[in-house]
């Protein structure tokens, strides 16, 4: 059982065409994503082939630690900096 409880079979067969269609293996990310979009079968699919699109468009993102309690991502293709604490 995922952290959604169980899913019905709406829920089942749009879980399937969402993993069909993406090649997605990992089951509690897409139920994750089709959670937060409210089960939205086709946006989840148009989000996830995107991500897909971007990450692979995009190796030359690089990641730099600058201290022990800040990361800094440089996406050289689109120059913006990413913040995270660690």
């Amino acid at each position: 059982m995922n952290e959604y409880g169980p899913l019905d079979d709406e829920q089942m067969d749009k879980l399937r065409q969402f993993q069909e269609v993406t090649n997605c293996q990992d089951t509690d990310m897409a139920i994750a994503k089709l959670a937060s979009l409210e089960w939205d079968v086709n946006r989840a699919i148009d989000l996830q082939l995107n991500d897909e699109e971007m990450d692979t468009n995009n190796p030359s993102a690089e990641v730099i630690e600058t201290t022990s309690t800040e990361q800094y991502a440089f996406d050289f293709s689109t120059h913006y900096f990413v913040s995270s604490p660690n």
